[in-house]
C-alpha cells in the first residue's frame, strides 16, 4: 500500500552487523586446552590466523610442543615471524612451505662476490623463532630435491643466518628432506630412556593377573633368550 501523498516514507531498519565469525582454527584451540601439537595441512597459513589462534588461545604459547605445516601450505615472511609467538616449541616442520613467491626479485646477486651471504627474504623471521623458543631442537625445512635447494638459497634464506644459528644453538637441528617424520621420537632421551621405559613395562607385566604373560614377563627380566633355549635343545 502507498504511503499518502507528501507524507514521508519511515527509512527501513537494517539488522545490526554482528560481530565477524571466530576463526575456525582459533576456536578450535581455545576449546583444546591440553592441545601440544598441530599438523596443520591444507590451504596457507596467514599471519592473521596465527595471530588470532595465540589470542584465542594463549595457552598455547606456553605448552605447544610441535607445529607442522603440510599439503602445499605457504608461510610468508610475516607469518613465519608470528610463529615466534610459539615459545614452547621443539619442533617446527615447514617443509616446502618457505616460498620464493614472497622474495624480492633482486635478493640474489649472481654477479656479487657476497651472493650467498647476503641477507635474504626469510632471515630475520628464522632468527626471531629460533630466538623465541629455547627448547626448539628440531626445524624442518623441505626442498629435498635440487632445484627446489637452489632457489631457497638464492632467494629464501642465506648460509649466513643457517651457519649463524648453528654456531649460536648447538643443540639445534636443521634438516632438508622431502621425507621428514612427522612425528617427533617417542624417546627423546634416546636407547638408555627407551630401555627404561620396556623395563618399567615388563616389570608391571609380571604382576598381570594372566599366567602367561607373568610367565613371559619373569622371562623377560631375568634375560632368557628363546632362541638360545632351542639351540641348546636341538644338541
Amino acid at each position: 500500500r502507498a504511503p499518502p501523498a507528501g507524507a514521508a516514507v519511515a527509512p527501513q531498519k537494517s539488522s545490526p552487523a554482528g560481530p565477524p565469525p571466530e576463526d575456525a582454527l582459533a576456536a578450535l584451540c581455545r576449546a583444546m586446552p591440553a592441545l601440544r601439537e598441530i599438523h596443520y595441512f591444507g590451504r596457507d597459513l596467514s599471519e592473521e590466523r596465527v595471530r588470532a589462534t595465540l589470542a584465542a588461545a594463549p595457552h598455547l604459547a606456553r605448552q605447544l610442543t610441535v607445529l607442522r605445516c603440510a599439503g602445499g601450505c605457504e608461510l610468508s615472511p610475516e607469518t613465519l615471524a608470528a610463529l615466534s609467538g610459539f615459545k614452547a616449541l621443539e619442533r617446527l616442520d615447514i617443509s616446502n612451505c618457505v616460498s620464493c613467491g614472497f622474495c624480492d626479485d633482486q635478493g640474489y646477486d649472481s654477479d656479487g662476490r657476497d651472493g650467498s651471504t647476503k641477507p635474504k627474504t626469510y632471515d630475520a623471521a628464522l632468527e626471531a623463532v629460533v630466538k623465541a623458543a629455547p627448547q626448539l631442537a628440531q626445524l624442518d625445512f623441505g626442498y629435498g630435491d635440487e632445484s627446489m635447494t637452489r632457489y631457497f638459497w638464492d632467494y629464501c634464506v642465506s648460509e649466513k643466518c643457517v651457519n649463524k644459528l648453528q654456531r649460536a644453538y648447538p643443540r639445534l637441528e636443521l634438516t632438508m628432506s622431502d621425507g621428514n617424520d612427522p612425528i617427533p621420537q617417542p624417546f627423546c632421551g634416546g636407547d638408555a630412556e627407551q630401555e627404561q621405559a620396556m623395563f618399567e613395562a615388563i616389570t608391571v607385566l609380571a604382576s598381570d593377573e594372566d599366567e602367561g604373560i607373568r610367565a613371559n614377563a619373569a622371562k623377560a627380566l631375568r634375560g632368557d633368550d628363546d632362541d638360545d633355549d632351542d639351540m641348546d635343545g636341538d644338541d
